[in-house]
């Protein structure tokens, strides 16, 4: 399978050749190996990756601060960071190793066999320009932060679980990946909404006719249309899954530490960390319902069709359609919980 030219698509562009490699210098799918994905990763990450330097030294000098001072174990900051960066590691991690499927998402996300929606290619250019802004801005918060943090001079400014001194809060170094992590699965959930709509404009189109070939030949595409896009949020979700479950596994313990900490010393430092902290993922888990939301209504349009003038065959073919549709079409966290309500309500 030939990857996707960039120059048809502009959808997550640097997104792409900045977070989760590029398609650069790969011909075919079956050429994609480990060596040139270390190649594209030297050649594409590493200067993105310069402004994520100059915060991580930070925090690793202040977690030597703490370990100097014998204060490392008295407080919450340093588990609350090493949590954060294990978050990180595994995010960085899963989308390196996954940046294959990654690639296939977007070669089927720009597949258009059954039409293009309306407003597609403004939309995909809308979602690039505010990943590219929210991308960078949020590189040059973090400088901002860390120039912030070295004239307070946080060192054993604040006080630990008995009272003691201890260093401040760490530099939020997980800030860029919960800003641009909800931008990925947003600019899919959307997209793939996108073409929910449209067959769902597709289903209303043929409901209006009495034509039975037309309604034979139309039921056919629709339901090829929707095995489309039950493949497509498929290979979203195995991308994404994998990346949220360091979310599911770790956020509760998380949110816990930094809720207590802004209730035992009553800081507007730890009530900010502790909002963007939850908003990532009460963000995802909200745009995941979205997507089930927005699926679950096929099944009401196929239900809406005139069946009952249909022949018997045509019939059978509104049964198969309408068992199909009523499954529910949502992103997962990989093996432990879908991507909705219930698991914000799990956290």
């Amino acid at each position: 399978m030939d990857l996707i030219d960039k120059k048809k698509i502009n959808v997550f562009k640097k997104l792409i050749e900045l977070m989760y490699a590029n398609n650069h210098g790969i011909e075919n799918m079956e050429e994609f190996d480990v060596k040139k994905l270390i190649i594209l990763f030297l050649k594409f990450w590493m200067p993105a990756l310069f402004l994520e330097v100059i915060p991580i030294i930070g925090t690793v000098g202040y977690l030597y601060a703490a370990t100097k001072e014998h204060l490392i174990s008295e407080q919450l900051d340093s588990v609350t960071i090493l949590l954060a960066i294990c978050i990180i590691g595994s995010i960085m991690s899963i989308g390196l190793m996954r940046a294959e499927k990654f690639n296939i998402c977007m070669v089927k996300m720009s597949d258009h066999s059954f039409g293009t929606p309306p407003k597609w290619e403004k939309t995909s250019k809308i979602i690039d320009k505010l990943s590219s802004l929210l991308y960078y801005g949020t590189k040059y918060l973090q400088v901002l932060y860390m120039i912030l943090m070295y004239f307070e001079r946080p060192y054993c400014a604040g006080r630990g679980i008995r009272g003691d001194e201890s260093p401040g809060l760490l530099n939020i170094i997980y800030l860029p990946i919960f800003a641009l992590y909800p931008a990925v699965v947003y600019g899919s959930v959307i997209l793939i909404v996108m073409k929910i709509r449209h067959l769902r404009r597709k289903l209303k189109k043929i409901a209006r006719t009495s034509s039975q070939g037309y309604l034979h030949k139309g039921l056919w595409i629709c339901m090829k249309y929707h095995s489309s896009i039950v493949e497509l949020t498929s290979q979203v979700s195995n991308f994404l899954g994998n990346a949220l479950f360091p979310f599911y596994v770790l956020m509760p313990i998380v949110t816990a530490l930094f809720a207590y900490q802004t209730i035992e010393t009553r800081k507007m430092v730890y009530a900010i960390a502790w909002t963007t902290w939850m908003t990532g993922m009460v963000a995802i888990c909200l745009i995941g319902q979205h997507l089930e939301t927005e699926a679950s209504h096929i099944a009401y349009d196929v239900y809406g069709l005139p069946w009952y003038e249909m022949k018997p065959e045509l019939r059978r073919i509104v049964q198969i359609f309408l068992a199909r549709s009523s499954k529910p079409l949502c992103l997962h966290v990989e093996y432990v919980a879908d991507l909705n309500n219930v698991l914000l309500l799990q956290v």
